[in-house]
């Protein structure tokens, strides 16, 4: 018998006589509240089976079982991390001790929980560069913790260099590493270069100093002059890049009025360019504490030719300046200038071009710091009269910027001194 306000009901019929029946109702089955967790949390899982609650879930996640309904429970294996890239977690069945997956579990008839343990693994990505150089091996998916081998192996014409995103000594192919995280190991080669030949050939291309700035360009042009009076600065260039013949050009360098005794001056070449730019300084000596110097640019009429014009660097209060040392003088690719105005001038310079490689241009003037300069040796009095030397290091087009004391050399201008200089390094 059945009536609509009534919940399901089960039937027991037992016979006491053949002549007598009695029925009793039971009430139906009540669902349990069933616990699926991870160990990591956060996994996937899938749930099957009449009175089972099926669906997709993340655990921790609590169903309504049918006490004794047939549940399957399925986790997805391996599972990529969402929050770190190169983490996965495999399947390493369940705290209980069952081992399958997908797993069947009969729902008790009270709360239980059901955890499924996963092993964390981390992936060692390898690569060689460039690509076709060499090959990497031992790459790929490491429990965490473990020590993973990395083997690299250069191709032909190859050799390995070095690696880069773990430690390895310079040139050694075998890397150990612990994958407590995601790792890339990458091999780095280079070519191999033909051995030197057994001789050499020396080309003798001046009998003065070269440059003691930056003598030389990718080009093989040399630049250099000479201290003695009426001497001009000198550009080598070879017949081709970088060949052992070439010719050389005399600079030449800028007028400057000749001093009471009549000497001429000299020039002398500080630096060049890849372009073939030369900066240097036409120096002439007015007294025995006195030297008028004046910066110039030779520029060539075309990259790394053997013409060219000169120009002076012009700047208003700035030049012309004592410069004892064209050392001090160095031009960059794009055609600035940086140098030093000398022993008594505590400043230094840097020339910029209106354009790129141009001969005409601006220039700034960089104080150093004020106040002494003390160091070992030297005495605050005398340090308030000694200056420090600044180096210049010009990366690209600037007109504007800040100097930052690097170092105070003692007695550098030595050749200029009078007497002994003291606190000599």
């Amino acid at each position: 018998m059945r009536h609509a306000s009534l919940k399901p009901v089960s039937f027991v019929i037992r016979f006491v006589a053949p002549a007598l029946l009695v029925v009793r109702c039971l009430p139906a089955a009540v669902p349990i509240g069933i616990t699926i967790t991870s160990n990591p949390a956060g996994l996937a899982f899938t749930v099957t089976g009449d009175g089972c609650g099926s669906g997709s879930y993340v655990t921790p996640q609590t169903l309504s079982w049918t006490p004794a309904s047939p549940c399957a429970v399925t986790f997805a294996s391996p599972q990529i991390a969402q929050s770190v890239y190169g983490t996965r977690y495999v399947f390493n069945g369940w705290l209980d001790g069952a081992a399958a997956n997908p797993r069947t579990i009969a729902a008790p008839g009270q709360p239980a929980t059901f955890t499924a343990n996963f092993t964390t693994q981390n992936l060692l990505t390898t690569a060689a560069l460039p690509a076709a150089a060499g090959t990497v091996t031992g790459g790929g998916w490491y429990n965490a913790g473990v020590i993973a081998g990395v083997t690299a192996t250069a191709a032909g014409g190859y050799r390995l260099v070095n690696w880069s995103g773990v430690f390895a000594p310079p040139g050694f192919p075998g890397v150990a590493v612990v994958m407590s995280s995601p790792l890339s190991a990458t091999a780095n080669f280079v070519p191999i270069l033909p051995g030197p030949p057994g001789q050499y050939v020396m080309t003798g291309i001046s009998n003065f100093p070269t440059a003691p700035g930056k003598p030389t360009n990718n080009y093989g042009q040399v630049v250099g002059g000479t201290v003695a009076a009426g001497g001009n600065g000198f550009l080598w260039t070879p017949l081709l890049p970088n060949a052992n013949a070439g010719t050389i050009t005399d600079v030449g360098g800028v007028i400057l009025p000749a001093n009471p005794w009549g000497d001429l001056p000299h020039t002398a070449a500080a630096g060049i360019n890849d372009r073939g730019q030369v900066v240097g300084t036409t120096n002439i000596q007015n007294g025995p504490m006195s030297v008028t110097a004046q910066a110039f640019l030779w520029s060539p009429n075309t990259p790394n030719a053997t013409t060219g014009s000169v120009s002076p660097l012009p700047g208003g209060s700035v030049f012309p300046a004592f410069t004892p040392n064209p050392g001090f003088l160095e031009i960059n690719s794009y055609g600035q200038v940086g140098g030093y105005l000398g022993f008594w001038t505590p400043s230094s310079f840097v020339w910029t071009t209106t354009s790129p490689n141009g001969q005409t241009g601006t220039v700034i003037e960089i104080p150093l710091p004020s106040g002494p300069l003390p160091s070992p040796g030297v005495t605050s009095s005398k340090a308030s009269r000694a200056r420090q030397r600044v180096a210049l290091r010009v990366r690209g087009p600037v007109s504007s910027g800040s100097i930052t004391a690097i170092s105070r050399p003692r007695c550098w201008a030595r050749t200029r001194c009078r007497a002994p200089c003291r606190g000599r390094s």
